[in-house]
């Protein structure tokens, strides 16, 4: 049976031979799909650490600008705040220039006539508390001239000057 097995097989020899060729190329054929697979997956991971990367700086970039977004906000509020009150303190100096304008011009409003008649007031009671004081000192000569004094007949002007 072995001789007959060897004889057998030295007649097919040529037809394994063959086929082991065929298989060997055929390996060898895996064997270079295979190594373009293999390429292929590491440029596939390249490719999908560079996107990565790639969303992260994009992420990063979003970050940013919600960050300047919320300062130029926050910029706007101040500078909105800002040009109220300077708008008030503009409104409040023209209100002070146009009283000194009319306070120079001679011309008569409503503060100039309040202001008068505050320092009216002021001066009559300083003057009555002086009248008083005086009078428990004074004769009736002395207290009946003072009263004829009382009036102060002084232009606007003058109460000015001699208030500074």
């Amino acid at each position: 049976m072995i001789q007959s097995d060897l004889v057998e097989l030295k007649n097919n020899l040529p037809d394994l031979e063959d086929f082991t060729i065929y298989k060997i190329a055929a390996l060898n054929d895996i064997t270079t799909h295979s190594n373009k697979v293999s390429e292929l997956m590491d440029e596939i991971a390249a490719a999908s650490q560079e996107h990565v990367q790639g969303v992260e700086q994009i992420s990063k970039a979003v970050n940013q600008m919600e960050t300047v977004t919320q300062q130029n906000a926050a910029s706007a509020e101040e500078s909105a705040s800002a040009a109220e009150e300077l708008n008030a303190q503009a409104d409040s100096l023209r209100k002070i220039v146009q009283e000194l304008s009319e306070l120079t011009t001679g011309t008569a409003n409503v503060f100039t006539d309040n202001l008068m008649g505050l320092r009216h007031q002021i001066g009559q009671v300083n003057h009555n508390d002086k009248t008083r004081q005086d009078h428990t000192c004074m004769g009736k000569e002395q207290q009946s001239h003072l009263l004829s004094n009382k009036t102060d007949k002084k232009p606007f002007h003058n109460h000015l000057e001699s208030a500074q």
